[in-house]
């Protein structure tokens, strides 16, 4: 009790006020969206399935998601938890379910910015850095927009046993440090007790749990090696078993621990439990990176924006992850790197792992934008290490100098709450603009719409990205959704079948060839059902007599310029129809799509409105494509000819132009790539009653089924029957 009392003073109250100020201010701008409902796509599918769980459904079979005939669900822990507090939660407030969920994430993210502190701390023993770390995840933009009311997703569970696992690890990993004897073994019982239930928590909460398992093996493997090899120059000779080998050995002896009892719940529970397990995740993780990345596993990967590829010295990471942190720990890395190296000092196990935690971060980012808070997490702790290395390094050079000492201490707090103060200045400016994510009126609207007249055998079918908020807010089952699924878990047809076929339906000319490509989607067959109930013993059969009778098909706004991939993902049956069994086959998939990469997309090509060049006779639309590495401008002329609109391209008119819902047509079309083409209006953006942007197509691509029905409202379509129709969204009925 004394020496709590010993450390009570002016500093340390300041510096905790400070920590409570910060996540106060984190609370505030991730609640300033102000929704009443999940925002963005995927948090809808944790707000179902907790909605589900409350509500005491069927929540092991997904009837729901990917019908026919659904998916088989092993409920995450995530949702039981948004279930769980909210039943206790409940008891003493009157808050609605949605409301609670809107909230449940914000205060996840403060309790895993916090958990930040501790590690940070654990590693520093410096009060102020820690709260450094905590202020750096807490205000990374890449955790404030996967953390802000609403976005009910699972990133905030990785972020929290991220640090709940280096954590337990780092304090086993110590511990077996300083085993002197075999007498001591019996107290690292306790923190491999703390270390298998963080990762299970994990493992049950996130199917990829096992990643920073994974990275601690890695720098565990490394600094074994290394340690060989510095003995080796040393002393002329090897020591195979030394300290480094039995710290990698007990946590090798550790996951295995874990792997096993992981596979005894699965049989204490089985069918409904599956847990990933350290081994199986390792094994798949070295196939992945093998094989090209992770959109090698799923064909539909490839069209994810967030994998794609990227430099990680772009303007993008750095937004996303911060400047300051980003520069602050490079330059930290290097000085302790050169200052061991220069003093022959050996490293330590914790900085090793920072290290080779730092680096496997980096380079999950370079593989796409999605990995970004991986990332972050890794840099927060990291920064305040960094900083506190800096900081004792120049503080011994300034030793021997007291006055220089206590400036070069006062400055060096002013210059990182300096920094501070911008880097959470900006992130709550990043914040601000995440009020995009919410559904607006035009999609609730379509979504009531639904809603109101869709009932147990009406299926609604659209690109894949809406399909978690049409669950979600609906209940009506969906032919796709981002949850994937693969060839495994989706019998009769996973992802890689309905996103080509989804891709077909909107991109072929031919109705009929759309009407029984959703037909196929109305029902299974009995031996289909069989495999399901094959691979599935808890799967209800009496799901495959349900047959849909009714198919909303929605055609929106946002399909515009995602239509390269709808053209993209149907290469293989357009090339191969009629014959397009191929295409449903995962070696015909591999050796099509990855192989011999047949596949090619094609898109609406965007002029956009040059407003100076605007009279009231001619508007002038520019676009700038790159043709041979080369960037051109090419304009395109709207006329007013006799109260008439005509478009001119290349002083050729074009053959029809549809602007406010009139077709326009004009004669001689022509242009050196297509014999055809079409010029459609964007119906939302504008300037005034002036299109902002207008759409130059070819004949093929205007006479797709999406153009039909997006632009054209269905003009000539028999089969498809639009029932509601808004500038954003156009649903069709399809009576089956």
């Amino acid at each position: 009790m004394k020496k709590i009392f010993e450390k009570i003073n002016i500093a340390n109250i300041l510096l905790l006020f400070f920590l409570v100020s910060i996540l106060w201010f984190g609370y505030l701008i991730r609640t300033i969206t102000h929704t009443d409902i999940p925002l963005d796509y995927d948090p809808w599918w944790f707000y179902r399935h907790a909605k589900e769980i409350i509500e005491k459904k069927d929540y092991f079979w997904d009837v729901v998601s990917y019908f026919p005939p659904g998916r088989p669900y092993f409920v995450d822990g995530y949702s039981f938890s948004i279930a769980f507090l909210y039943q206790i939660f409940s008891k003493f407030s009157n808050i609605s379910f949605e409301k609670f969920c809107v909230y449940f994430v914000v205060f996840y993210a403060i309790i895993a910015s916090f958990l930040a502190f501790l590690l940070s701390y654990y590693l520093t023993r410096n009060f102020f850095l820690s709260i450094v770390s905590c202020a750096i995840i807490l205000f990374s933009p890449s955790f404030v927009s996967s953390s802000i009311a609403g976005y009910v997703d699972s990133d905030v569970v990785y972020v929290f046993f991220t640090y709940l696992c280096v954590l337990s690890t780092l304090i086993f990993i110590n511990k077996v440090e300083n085993i002197k004897n075999i007498k001591d073994i019996p107290n690292i019982i306790p923190h491999f007790v703390f270390l298998a239930i963080s990762y299970i928590l994990f493992a049950w909460n996130w199917n990829s749990a096992y990643y920073i398992s994974n990275i601690f093996l890695l720098s565990l493997f490394l600094l074994y090696i290394l340690t060989l090899i510095v003995e080796y120059f040393k002393n002329k000779k090897l020591k195979i078993i030394n300290k480094q080998f039995f710290i990698l050995l007990s946590f090798i002896v550790s996951l295995a621990t874990i792997q096993l009892f992981s596979i005894l719940l699965e049989k204490l529970f089985y069918p409904y439990l599956s847990l990933p397990k350290p081994f199986d995740t390792l094994i798949s993780q070295i196939e992945l990176l093998i094989k090209g990345g992770l959109t090698y596993a799923s064909l539909v990967n490839i069209s994810v924006a967030e994998l794609q590829k990227i430099n990680i010295f772009s303007d993008e990471i750095i937004g996303r992850v911060g400047f300051f942190p980003f520069f602050i720990s490079l330059i930290g890395m290097a000085m302790l790197i050169l200052e061991r190296i220069i003093k022959r000092k050996s490293i330590s196990t914790n900085e090793f792992f920072l290290i080779v935690w730092f680096f496997s971060s980096l380079f999950l980012i370079s593989q796409g934008i999605r990995f970004s808070l991986l990332f972050a997490t890794s840099l927060a702790i990291f920064t305040s290490y960094s900083l506190n290395f800096i900081f004792n390094f120049l503080m011994n050079l300034a030793k021997n100098f007291k006055n220089i000492a206590i400036f070069f201490n006062s400055s060096f707090v002013v210059a990182v709450l300096f920094a501070l103060y911008f880097y959470i200045g900006q992130a709550n400016e990043y914040a601000k603009g995440l009020k995009g994510l919410e559904i607006n009126e035009n999609w609730r609207n379509a979504l009531d719409f639904l809603k109101k007249n869709g009932n147990e055998t009406t299926l609604v079918a659209t690109w894949w990205d809406p399909g978690h908020i049409i669950a979600g807010y609906t209940n009506l089952k969906v032919h796709a959704d981002g949850a994937h699924c693969g060839w495994n878990d989706c019998i009769p047809y996973n992802h890689d079948i309905r996103i080509q076929d989804m891709g077909r339906i909107l991109s072929t000319t031919n109705e009929t060839e759309a009407y029984e490509l959703l037909k196929k989607y109305t029902y299974i067959t009995e031996e289909d059902c069989r495999k399901v109930k094959k691979s599935f013993p808890f799967f209800n059969e009496s799901i495959c007599n349900l047959r849909i009778n009714k198919v909303y098909f929605i055609a929106s706004h946002d399909l515009i310029f995602k239509f390269y991939w709808p053209v993209y993902f149907s290469s293989c049956i357009r090339e191969k129809y009629p014959n397009t069994e191929i295409c449903y086959t995962k070696e015909g998939i591999e050796e099509y799509f990855f192989k011999q990469k047949h596949a090619k997309g094609k898109q609406f090509i965007p002029f956009v409105l040059n407003i100076e060049k605007s009279t009231q006779d001619k508007l002038v639309y520019v676009s700038y494509q790159t043709i041979h590495d080369q960037t051109v401008e090419i304009p395109i002329y709207v006329i007013r000819k006799n109260n008439t609109f005509v478009a001119i391209l290349r002083n050729k008119p074009v053959e029809r132009f549809v602007m406010e819902g009139i077709e326009y047509f004009a004669k001689d079309a022509g242009y050196k790539e297509y014999e055809k083409f079409t010029v459609f209006s964007d119906p939302i953006y504008k300037f005034g009653n002036i299109p902002v942007y207008v759409y130059l197509v070819d004949e093929e691509l205007s006479n797709s089924m999406f153009a039909k029905m997006y632009f054209l409202n269905g003009k000539d379509l028999k089969l498809f029957k639009l029932v509601f129709s808004n500038p954003e969204i156009k649903i069709y009925e399809i009576d089956f």
